[in-house]
């Protein structure tokens, strides 16, 4: 999980003029609030104990649930990381509506600036498990869902529609969904890349967080922080 520091703003630092730090720290419980949304979202998928649900496939279906929140959440954990850095660097060809990491990827390359921030973010942007949890989320967001219920049929396939290469419609033979017994391997399977892809999340983000550095402007005096000026 992301450290309860987060949950510190900094905006008290535009009384000394640290303009940059003041808006990128208060990103910082944004980040927070959504990784720890992220961390229950998976507990719950993992656990069996939901309560008033007794039927197996009744509670592989509230996991489902609870795992599809986690996907939509970890690319909003990404994206706002990336407003703290947009704000950092003072990136003012990018608005907030339009920030995600790879944008923030592109611009650091581009100008060539804080090395150090640009390694951690590649190392995060090509780790396997974030790239097939991102890949997860687009698929419960904009394409055909896993559905980990699966559907019991006697029949082996269906037909769906779909477009040739020259976009004609056509009918199309397609296999039926998983069983239930293959879609429930599917499940702990999806939850273990979404565990692997939020662990490296946190691990980056913490190592980007100490690139900058928010206590350099700080003093402790008697187990009390106050700002240097």
């Amino acid at each position: 999980m992301i450290t309860e520091n987060w949950l510190d703003d900094h905006q008290i630092l535009l009384n000394i003029n640290k303009v940059k730090y003041a808006f990128a720290g208060q990103w910082r419980p944004e980040v927070y609030h959504t990784q720890r949304a992220l961390f229950f979202a998976l507990t719950m998928a993992f656990t069996n104990k939901h309560k008033n649900v007794h039927d197996k496939y009744s509670r592989i279906w509230i996991k489902s649930l609870f795992l599809m929140f986690g996907f939509f959440l970890f690319p909003a954990c990404l994206d706002k990381l990336a407003q703290m850095l947009r704000e950092l660097f003072e990136i003012k060809e990018l608005k907030e509506k339009d920030t995600d990491i790879y944008k923030i990827v592109n611009y650091l390359k581009k100008i060539n600036k804080n090395e150090n921030i640009l390694y951690i973010l590649n190392k995060l942007i090509n780790d396997k498990y974030v790239k097939q949890a991102k890949n997860l989320a687009n698929s419960f967001k904009h394409k055909w869902s896993p559905h980990y219920l699966g559907i019991r049929t006697k029949i082996s396939e269906y037909t769906k529609i779909g477009r040739d290469k020259n976009g004609k419609i056509i009918k199309m033979i397609a296999p039926i969904f998983p069983s239930k017994k293959g879609s429930i391997k599917d499940l702990y399977k999806d939850i273990r890349v979404l565990k692997k892809a939020n662990n490296f999340f946190v691990k980056c983000a913490i190592e980007i967080d100490k690139v900058i550095n928010f206590d350099q402007f700080y003093k402790i005096k008697n187990c009390v922080k106050s700002l240097s000026i």
